[in-house]
């Protein structure tokens, strides 16, 4: 088991995980990586950025350095319809 730290990056905003939390393997770190970009999706919903981005990126480190990165990011892209048929 070792301690790893989820620091948050959402666009150029970086919240640093100053506690951390017990882990038992480099899968349950991959695992609660994912899980935790999802739930902030969940919370704060798609807030995009003028350009219609979003990107949400978690960096896990133990008391070594970086352990691995986990990133989430989409674009609304918007298109022009010549015509919509009902």
């Amino acid at each position: 088991m070792g301690r790893y730290f989820f620091d948050l990056f959402d666009g150029d905003r970086l919240t640093v995980d100053e506690d951390g939390t017990d882990v038992s393997s480099i899968a349950e770190v991959r695992r609660m990586g994912v899980a935790t970009l999802a739930e902030i999706l969940r919370e704060v919903g798609p807030l995009f950025a003028d350009d219609g981005s979003r990107r949400l990126a978690i960096e896990v480190r133990d008391a070594t350095g970086h352990v691995l990165r986990v990133v989430l990011s989409f674009n609304i892209e918007l298109s022009r319809i010549s015509s919509i048929s009902p």
